[in-house]
């Protein structure tokens, strides 16, 4: 999924549509890719934690996964989120994404029974991955909300001969040091993806080119902004993106995190629908409030 240049490659983890009743409303996909073609992104992440995955069924995940698939503007830039608790399910969406042609599978950890070792975690992922050996693996580094807090560069470096196909990992956690142990693991052998946005400024310090992040979906260009600042030594200046976008996650935190990026997409034309339980929907003072802010912040 990565570009071959030295730009940064920015990845839009994407919501779930849904009707009003909590049903899957799969037609808003193509308004939503329309959307993004506007956008400066190289590629999308479906079904993630800002897909609500744990809400779906493996059935409607193979759905929506499908759905992006069959959307020609990002054909062969689509990769597919397929972590679950029972390892079965996510072979089977494993192989079902290869089916679609996914550029890439990724997997956030069994989290209910979690696995008590960095070689535990290996087994699960292997288990996997094997289901779909031609296609690029990552491991998802989600501890915020798997509780899974293992050094993910030990999950590099040792999993190498268990899973053939491990590419690389999407580091969504705050620790940076992590972070730097993984992109210079090796001289930068893995792809490692930076997950979280308001966060960019200070991992691109420490070397990341890569990043998935749920406010792409409309933000990419403020992000490319900060990046081409920061690439031509205007330190102050991509300091003043990086203040900006560090209140936008403030806002959409204070507002209900993955209620708050879904609902606001509709200030760019495209109406997503509710979240489901028990994830709680914004009121209407919410959304007014949040637009307020966002226009303040100048992300409208």
């Amino acid at each position: 999924m990565a570009e071959r240049n030295s730009r940064m490659t920015f990845i839009a983890a994407v919501h779930t549509p849904m009707m009003r009743d909590g049903s899957l409303n799969l037609d808003v996909v193509g308004d939503q890719a329309r959307h993004l073609e506007t956008q400066d992104i190289s590629g999308i992440f479906v079904g993630g934690a800002t897909g609500e995955a744990p809400s779906l069924t493996t059935k409607e995940r193979m759905a929506l996964a499908e759905r992006w698939a069959a959307e020609d503007a990002f054909r062969g830039r689509i990769m597919v989120h397929i972590g679950h608790n029972c390892l079965r399910e996510a072979g089977n969406m494993a192989e079902h994404a290869a089916s679609l042609g996914a550029a890439g599978i990724a997997m956030y950890a069994p989290s209910f029974f979690k696995p008590p070792s960095t070689e535990s975690l290996i087994t699960c992922c292997a288990e996997v991955a094997k289901r779909a050996p031609e296609v690029p693996f990552y491991y998802y580094h989600l501890p915020r909300l798997t509780s899974v807090r293992f050094n993910p560069s030990s999950f590099l470096l040792r999993g190498t001969d268990s899973i053939p196909n491990l590419r690389g990992i999407k580091y969504a956690a705050s620790r940076m040091f992590g972070f730097e142990q993984c992109v210079k693991l090796n001289e930068g052998q893995f792809e490692v993806y930076f997950g979280v946005d308001e966060l960019l400024l200070g991992a691109m310090a420490t070397g990341c080119r890569l990043a998935i992040g749920s406010t792409y979906n409309f933000a990419a260009s403020r992000y490319r902004k900060m990046e081409l600042a920061y690439r031509a030594g205007r330190l102050a200046r991509a300091s003043e993106h990086s203040t900006a976008i560090a209140g936008l996650g403030r806002a959409l935190a204070e507002a209900g995190d993955i209620a708050s990026t879904k609902a606001c997409m509709s200030f760019f034309g495209v109406d997503l629908g509710p979240v489901r339980a028990p994830l709680s929907n914004l009121t209407k003072s919410d959304l007014r409030r949040l637009e307020q802010r966002l226009l303040a912040l100048e992300f409208l």
